[in-house]
């Protein structure tokens, strides 16, 4: 057998996954959204109805992965399907690949894409309103979309391509690192968006406080990157500082 995916189905597998989340269930979540779009691949790689059903039925449990990691992780689950379609590898190797790689990539998700560069870009962008530049406001969120699409497609190809070979490459780039490398800027960033919406006008400026709040940021980050400290500790940290300053008035 030699059945391989032409590139007019992968391509629409690639545009299905930006509706990953449209329809989601209590059970199991994404499972929807994965049948979706795999099913153009599934029907072209599986000719004969029994196969066909058995393919389908692997995505048919729950399912959860970061909408950002969806089209890197479906290029590397159609490598896999062509590779199974043609014989060359067992079903059983792809259920276990396809719940160990799915949380995986969802904590990878999460922690590049949802913790820390959208933070960056929300922090970028308001400093950049605050100061009056609309219009650069505007072209670094057009980039940043621009840039994100980018990662999609060439994510979705770079797997279909690669296979499992993809997870050496993650892990030579350890993007995992990137993230925490990344949030100590957006501490920085965070301490010139407390700048700009400083009382300039107030005689004498604040001085202290304001260096209190940017060492205070500073030691945040640095416990959350380094010494792994919950972030529910911090939360109830500042928590008590701001009940006390509320009820001995420390902040008059």
């Amino acid at each position: 057998m030699n059945r391989k995916l032409s590139f007019i189905t992968a391509c629409t597998c690639l545009g299905r996954t930006f509706s990953l989340e449209a329809v989601n269930s209590t059970r199991g979540l994404e499972e929807c959204g994965f049948i979706f779009i795999l099913r153009p691949a599934l029907f072209e790689l599986y000719p004969h109805q029994e196969e066909r059903q058995k393919a389908l039925a692997r995505y048919t449990e729950h399912s959860n992965i970061h909408p950002f990691m969806m089209p890197l992780f479906t290029g590397m689950l159609l490598s896999l399907e062509q590779r199974i379609a043609n014989g060359l590898m067992s079903d059983q190797h792809l259920h276990a690949f396809k719940n160990t790689t799915a949380t995986t990539f969802s904590a990878l998700g999460d922690s590049l894409f949802s913790g820390t560069l959208m933070t960056f870009w929300a922090l970028l962008t308001a400093i950049l309103l605050l100061a009056g530049h609309t219009n650069v406001a505007l072209l670094e969120t057009l980039l940043a979309f621009i840039l994100l699409q980018l990662f999609r497609i060439m994510s979705f190809f770079f797997g279909l391509k690669q296979g499992l070979l993809t997870l050496h490459w993650i892990k030579k780039l350890k993007p995992i690192n990137w993230a925490y490398t990344l949030k100590f800027l957006n501490a920085l960033l965070l301490a010139c968006f407390l700048w700009q919406m400083a009382p300039r006008h107030t005689t004498p400026f604040p001085w202290d406080e304001y260096a209190l709040s940017i060492a205070a940021l500073v030691a945040a980050a640095w416990s959350m990157g380094r010494v792994r400290l919950p972030r529910i500790i911090l939360l109830t940290g500042v928590l008590v500082i701001i009940l006390l300053f509320e009820r001995h008035g420390l902040g008059m």
